[in-house]
């Protein structure tokens, strides 16, 4: 059996039942519960015990006895608490009181009577609270009353079929939740086997549709594949302990996104700040890393999702080359094409701003436009624009129209990467194209900008344009003016410094703000390179490394 799952006392490995409960309304069974991989908080039992709850960066004072009846401060607060992954936080406690409090909990929200458009049963919500129900399954049955146990086992059936039926009204990326969350349940629960094979063949299909073949997904955020992997790795143990061979798709789709997760790391094992990607769960990261420690297929150039790729030595350069993501998956999509972000050795140096934790939600805005991102700004106006869709819907992204990006090896050892986007061109006529090139040796970045006009447009390019080509800094870096003129310097924690050198341009040390952390945005400095844009503009950069002494070598995981 599967290290983490444990079959319920009476019931054979093969999922027949011993003793089920019999009547006009059968019961389902528990016949297994899932591995849980989500990092807990034991103390969150103490703050609970206490009468506070913090979920979502907010904590608030619980009211009338019960969380469910307690005003949320915010929708993130209201859909975590709704969702019960604070349940494992109460098994890691390890004590009978926190048991005790979890089926408390569980039990005064079954009682209670919830309609079916209260956020209680959006899908996504639903679908979440399926898996943590069963996740923690064990917590929740041992000890219970027997009219409390039916009341559970009656709930999960019921989000069984209400997830069912509401599947083929869902989008977006919570659709992949709500169909992982059948198949766990169909496989947890007995007498779910007439509907597994529609559960298996939904979530086949939403997973051809959601994940890219380099294994991204279609959203083009980093950590939405760790999400899904921390779902689907105990979801293929389920497979294992009711002693069923996992589906080869299943198998196959899973290896493709541990490799583009590798993909999109930096020396510092984090993963790139693109499209939404805010502070990276390490252990969480790791965790999923570790179930695929064996060898993992490279990452095409052509199927990366759009993030290309520059590893030489210790260094590597991650660059955002893709177009945006359609409107149905682009509610966290950033305008930051061709931006990138740079490591050496274990020390991020060049980033993007990153998206806010849940705390920080008022800088979202912000954080999504290009100027938080290390890439040109033309005339102090995002690449792509924000569109709420309905009155009430979520902000989405529009344009470019157009963005190509590829990777070239010159033939001296040193790749770059050669891209352009037309994110300027409807509105001031002009193309952002770049070129950056890493050397053999991994000692010198080097970019090369050009802001034109095509020769074919029908919008005159305007002619008091301004451009600004930023390079946020890593907050754990010190920037400051260079001794030579025109140049900047870079040092990392670790003693390494870096040399930033424009031609074309002049350098300005300014203030930026660093989102991607668990605490709130930090202050951070960016350089920053100002001018007017000509005709055809180009301006050329390089960051070269100074210290000479020798920089420790990458794992080959960690290689292109």
């Amino acid at each position: 059996m599967a290290p983490g799952l444990k079959l319920r006392r009476g019931v054979r490995a093969t999922g027949v039942i011993k003793g089920a409960r019999r009547g006009r309304h059968r019961l389902p069974e528990l016949i297994l519960i899932p591995q849980d991989l989500r990092t807990a908080d034991p103390s969150v039992f103490a703050e609970l015990s206490a009468g506070t709850m913090g979920l979502a960066g907010a904590t608030v004072q619980i009211t009338g006895g019960s969380p469910f009846r307690t005003p949320p401060p915010n929708p993130e607060w209201q859909a975590l608490l709704l969702g019960f992954g604070w349940l494992s936080d109460l098994r890691a406690a390890n004590s009978p009181d926190a048991h005790a409090l979890a089926r408390h909990t569980v039990d005064d929200w079954l009682i209670a009577s919830r309609p079916a458009e209260s956020p209680d049963w959006a899908l996504p919500i639903a679908a979440r609270r399926l898996i943590s129900w069963l996740s923690n399954s064990g917590m929740l049955t041992e000890d219970a009353e027997p009219a409390a146990y039916d009341r559970f086992l009656a709930g999960c059936q019921s989000h069984i079929n209400a997830i069912a039926a509401m599947t083929g009204h869902g989008q977006g990326s919570e659709l992949l939740t709500a169909h992982i969350a059948l198949v766990m349940g169909c496989l947890c629960l007995s007498d779910q086997e007439p509907r597994l094979g529609s559960a298996l063949a939904g979530l086949k299909a939403e997973l051809a549709r959601q994940i890219l073949p380099g294994g991204g997904h279609v959203s083009r955020h980093p950590g939405v594949p760790v999400d899904l992997l921390l779902d689907l790795l105990p979801l293929k143990q389920c497979f294992m302990a009711r002693q069923q061979k996992t589906p080869d798709w299943l198998q196959e789709t899973m290896q493709r996104m541990a490799a583009m997760l590798r993909h999109m790391q930096l020396g510092d094992r984090r993963l790139a700040r693109f499209n939404g990607m805010a502070a990276t769960g390490v252990d969480q990261l790791a965790t999923v890393l570790a179930y695929h420690a064996g060898p993992l297929p490279l990452i095409d150039a052509t199927e990366s999702s759009g993030y290309l790729r520059l590893s030489r030595r210790s260094t590597i350069v991650l660059v955002d080359g893709g177009k945006l993501p359609p409107a149905e998956f682009s509610a966290t999509a950033h305008a930051g094409t061709l931006s990138f972000e740079m490591s050496s050795g274990p020390w991020p140096v060049i980033v993007n701003s990153g998206a806010p934790g849940p705390a920080a939600q008022d800088w979202r805005r912000q954080a999504r436009g290009t100027a938080a991102h290390s890439t040109l700004l033309l005339n102090d106006t995002a690449s792509a624009r924000l569109v709420r869709e309905g009155k009430e819907g979520p902000e989405v992204l529009t344009g470019p129209s157009s963005v190509e990006a590829k990777i070239v090896e010159p033939g001296d050892g040193a790749a770059e990467i050669q891209g352009f986007h037309t994110g300027y061109q409807q509105r001031f006529g002009m193309v952002h194209a770049r070129v950056l090139r890493l050397s053999a040796q991994g000692d010198r970045l080097s970019g090369h900008e050009r802001i034109f006009q095509p020769q074919r447009t029908e919008v005159a390019a305007r002619r008091d344009l301004t451009y600004s080509i930023h390079f946020h800094i890593h907050p754990q870096a010190r920037a400051r003016y260079g001794a030579e003129a025109g140049t900047a310097e870079i040092e990392l924690p670790g003693g390494e410094q870096w040399k930033f050198s424009a031609y074309g341009s002049k350098i300005g040390l300014e203030d930026s703000l660093f989102f991607a952390t668990f605490s709130g945005p930090i202050r951070s400095v960016q350089l920053v390179l100002r001018g007017h844009v000509l005709a055809d503009t180009q301006v050329t950069w390089t960051l070269e490394r100074r210290s000479t002494d020798p920089v420790p070598q990458l794992p080959d995981s960690f290689q292109s």
